[in-house]
């Protein structure tokens, strides 16, 4: 510990990929000695420091193990340990989690021999990307109906699948911009992908840059529910100098692929069929939660199936 505790990243020039652990399990001697129920056997035959680990069994090692992690964030890529007791493994995660490691940061398998099963974790302190398999959210796909005329000539048939294209891409960051109601802004990018099978824009939404800077951590009340282990920690969070665990885009990023369908006999005469793909990666639980309320806003706003405007055609239709 004091030379761990002793060191930084500029007193250590050397550099490694990953560090791979299998913690002592037990707590006490006493635990250690007992025999195993049913039948009977010895439970280990390694010696106390081998198998005991008096500062509070393995989830007192990894912890302690975290804690040295943030002294020497530089100088290995990937922190791993095995983990036996399932228990110890939802503390563990719990703990990352409260630090402000987000899901991308963290990795976590299962060994599993016959009847028994051991789980494996991993942390990192490296800037991940935004799309990852382990960050992958909530997907949504949707048919737009736009009102259009029918052209024949093949070079004013593409003009109008550009218009149709644009007006369901303004609709989105009308949506993204003024009506989503979310307690924060979001602000969109586009960029045009031309295939052999036609046009397709995809708008990236991510939330603006003062909120993707603020803290990844949790409000009072969830800091409250976990406060126990900054107690195990046995420093506080000022004291980690605990970096932002996020990508440049923040707690999440959505993309929305927009395609006009070329299939004649799915469209009307007056009507074109645009279908949106949207996917999404989320870093943090509140990430998460705002992916959530977006989804269940957006299809409604953009295909303007919605209630409000359904009043709004119903107003207009009086008129």
């Amino acid at each position: 510990d004091a030379s761990i505790n002793g060191a930084d990243s500029k007193t250590i020039s050397c550099c490694f990929d990953f560090v791979m652990t299998n913690p002592p399990f037990y707590d006490t001697l006493e635990e250690a000695s007992l025999r195993r129920n049913g039948d009977g056997r010895e439970r280990i035959d390694k010696s106390e420091s081998e198998g005991v680990y008096h500062r509070g069994g393995e989830l007192g090692f990894v912890i302690d193990m975290i804690r040295d992690s943030f002294h020497l964030q530089q100088q290995v890529k990937w922190y791993t340990s095995m983990i036996g007791r399932k228990k110890n493994l939802i503390a563990v995660e719990r703990l990352l989690k409260w630090l402000g490691f987000s899901k991308a940061n963290v990795r976590v398998t299962s060994f599993i021999q016959g009847k028994t099963t051991r789980w494996g974790i991993g942390w990192t302190f490296e800037k991940m990307p935004a799309r990852t398999a382990r960050t992958k959210s909530l997907a949504l796909t949707f048919d737009v109906k736009v009102p259009v005329q029918r052209r024949l000539v093949p070079l004013l048939k593409n003009i109008e699948e550009n218009e149709v294209l644009k007006e369901v891409a303004s609709r989105i960051y009308q949506f993204a911009h003024y009506d989503v109601k979310i307690p924060i802004k979001l602000k969109c990018s586009t960029r045009t992908d031309t295939t052999s099978h036609g046009s397709e824009i995809i708008i990236t939404i991510i939330a603006d840059t003062e909120y993707s800077c603020k803290s990844t951590f949790f409000d009072d009340h969830q800091i409250r529910q976990v406060r126990f282990y900054s107690f195990l920690v046995g420093e506080t969070r000022k004291t980690l100098k605990l970096p932002l665990l996020l990508p440049r885009e923040g707690h999440f990023l959505l993309d929305a692929r927009i395609k006009v369908l070329k299939d004649i006999d799915e469209v009307s005469n007056i009507c074109r069929s645009v279908v949106v793909n949207v996917h999404s990666f989320s870093h943090s639980a509140k990430g998460s939660d705002i992916i959530g309320k977006i989804i269940g806003q957006m299809k409604g706003e953009i295909s303007r199936t919605n209630r409000r405007w359904r009043r709004k055609k119903d107003r207009e239709g009086q008129l």
